[in-house]
């Protein structure tokens, strides 16, 4: 039995150059004049083309062609109007005017060049391989005769595999589909053997369960996380609870690989883990505390080491530092820390644009943070890969906001995206965060200013979650009979999801 791939056209965005509209008539000034007098654009599209045009959780029609249409709508004075077509009948609903243009992943042949208006080419089309099978292995047309291959009927990929010299050996492997969703649901010879998962200690009882009603029968799961650090912001103690449970085989792992095993970090995170208060004395080589009981104080300690001592005595640029608190709120919380820092970090300056979002003030090269999950937002890496979705607690750059303020690139890491100004309601400043916004991330440096704050975060598990976000160094600046109350208190809130019973108890449940 042969194994089941499909093919699909892949988008990347390499603006002025490669695909897509074409409207019925030849004539640009008859074209324009026709759907002037309408007073409506009629856009033809396969409304499944993720990130293109596709629906949301809400069946609202969204993607980089419909914002792109609704602009130049808005920008001709047209209104827009999105009719969703079978995709292999386009020319024919072009054609009979039923629509009045299609736009959404059309590529620019030779032949449609010659019977239809087209625009200037955009995006770029690359063919992609997919298997659920790790162990197949295209690198040529000529393999595809080994494999059952399926497709969009009309589409980019298949009319790139039919053109292709080697595609009367596999010709009759090819199985056309309406629309991509439908090829990808049909893939069912593949099998994901292991699932990996890191950082568990930060997933919570719907996403663990969501988890496992996705998985097929015989997938092995690998959970990998610290049961030391903070539970999860949501609901449930997974992780912890399915160890504590001992129901689940668990391996503990002692080598460190972050730190160096000398490493004053690790030995005082080890310490607080026993309870134990961390060594306080000042200088051990990759650990700093610097004593600072008022607040004020603090903070102007902490806007020193970020701005000149550590760049000019440890050559550590501002961009690689981390300044983590426990709190958002108070002088040394992340509300207060952030305003100051974005001023010591990256001042007003003439001509550096900047938006006044409520109380905020976002500026061009600020560092800032994704505050929720946004499964829409469409980004684009320099080398043409395309994908979609930023997550609470990624990081990045404001890299450019226009002219009018309406709009903003931000830059996460490579993956650069457009956010209108609304969406800055999803993002933050991220100069400083707290300690739970931190968790799973590791950074070279790490500042924690560790000031009293509310008793629910005066605790072990805090101090060591922080401690072991720093890779290369860490400089602690606050008082130290918090610190030392900190390492002392282990209490934890309570999280009654039933899990470790459950799993202690399953053996009876089923007699």
């Amino acid at each position: 039995m042969k194994k089941f791939i499909y093919l699909m056209t892949t988008i990347a965005l390499v603006a002025g150059m490669a695909l897509l509209s074409g409207c019925g008539s030849s004539k640009e000034a008859t074209d324009y004049a026709y759907i002037e007098d309408k007073g409506t654009l009629t856009v033809g599209l396969d409304d499944t083309f993720a990130p293109m045009g596709f629906r949301d959780k809400d069946d609202n029609l969204v993607g980089v062609d419909i914002d792109l249409a609704k602009a130049v709508g808005k920008k001709l004075g047209i209104k827009v109007e999105f009719q969703p077509i079978d995709w292999d009948a386009k020319e024919a609903e072009l054609k009979s005017k039923n629509i009045d243009c299609v736009w959404n992943g059309m590529s620019a042949t030779k032949d449609r060049q010659k019977s239809m208006t087209l625009s200037n080419k955009y995006f770029n089309n690359k063919i992609l391989v997919m298997s659920l099978d790790k162990g197949i292995n295209i690198k040529s047309s000529a393999d595809l005769k080994n494999y059952k291959v399926g497709t969009q009927a009309d589409s980019a990929a298949l009319e790139s595999v039919k053109a292709d010299k080697n595609y009367d050996s596999f010709a009759d492997n090819v199985s056309e589909y309406p629309t991509y969703d439908e090829a990808i649901l049909d893939m069912k010879a593949g099998r994901i053997d292991v699932i990996v998962i890191d950082e568990m200690s930060m997933v919570d009882v719907s996403l663990f369960s969501a988890l496992l009603r996705a998985l097929r029968p015989g997938t092995r799961l690998v959970l990998v996380g610290d049961a030391d650090q903070l539970p999860s912001v949501g609901a449930g103690n997974v992780f912890s609870d399915l160890i504590r449970s001992k129901k689940i085989e668990t391996v503990f792992l002692r080598e460190v690989f972050r730190q160096a095993e000398q490493s004053a970090i690790i030995r005082n995170a080890h310490r607080v883990n026993l309870g134990e208060s961390p060594d306080l004395k000042g200088n051990q080589g990759d650990f700093f505390f610097l004593c600072r009981r008022d607040a004020q104080r603090a903070v102007a300690t902490v806007l020193e080491l970020c701005k000149t001592r550590l760049p000019d005595n440890m050559h550590i640029p501002a961009e690689q530092i981390q300044v983590l608190t426990p709190t958002r709120k108070g002088p040394c919380g992340t509300i207060n820390l952030n305003q100051l820092l974005q001023e010591a970090l990256n001042p007003r300056t003439p001509g550096k644009r900047e938006i006044l979002w409520g109380e905020r003030v976002f500026r061009v090269g600020d560092r800032i943070m994704q505050t929720r999950n946004d499964y829409d937002v469409v980004w684009q890496k320099d080398d043409g890969t395309v994908g979609t979705g930023m997550f609470n607690g990624d990081v990045g750059r404001i890299a450019e906001i226009d002219a009018g303020g309406e709009w903003l690139a931000l830059d996460f890491d490579g993956r650069k995206a457009p956010y209108s100004v609304e969406m800055l309601s999803e993002i933050d400043l991220a100069y400083a965060q707290t300690v739970h916004k931190a968790q799973g991330s590791e950074y070279r440096c790490v500042v924690l200013a560790a000031m009293p704050s509310a008793p629910s975060l005066m605790v072990r598990g805090v101090l060591y979650t922080a401690l072991t976000r720093a890779r290369e160094l860490l400089v602690i600046v606050g008082d130290d009979a918090a610190i030392r109350s900190m390492a002392a208190n282990d209490k934890q809130q309570k999280r009654y999801s039933g899990l470790k019973w459950r799993l202690c108890h399953a053996e009876d449940a089923s007699e």
